[in-house]
Formats: structure tokens, sequence, C-alpha cells
């Protein structure tokens, strides 16, 4: 399978782990995680539940009721 050229998960994961990285962590201060810890393992659910983003957003039922 051919990758684009500067698509790959290593650049995807660096980018949203520095994004999630910038969030303002609202949680007491005695937490044992840090928030961008869940969010990139949250990404990781995501991926192995739907690897292919575009196929994903077409199957999101509309709300056209």
């Amino acid at each position: 399978m051919e990758v684009p050229s500067g698509v790959s998960y290593d650049s995807l994961y660096g980018r949203c782990g520095a994004y999630f990285e910038s969030l303002p962590d609202v949680r007491t201060q005695n937490s044992s995680a840090r928030l961008r810890d869940y969010l990139v393992g949250a990404m990781g659910l995501f991926a192995l539940k739907s690897t292919d983003l575009k196929r994903f957003g077409k199957s999101k039922p509309s709300s056209s009721q």
C-alpha cells in the first residue's frame, strides 16, 4: 500500500499529541495520568475501531428528521 508523502501514523500521532498537550487540564491536581495520555489512548481505540476516517464519516446516519 502506497502512503502519500508526509502522511503517516507517526506524524499524525505527533501532531495530535502536541495538540492534546496544549489543551487545558481542568481535572484535580492529584490525577494519576496526564490528559494527553487519555486522549492519545482514545485516538488509538478509534483507529482500531474505524481505520478509515472517510468511511466512518459516510457511515454516520444523517439527522434529517
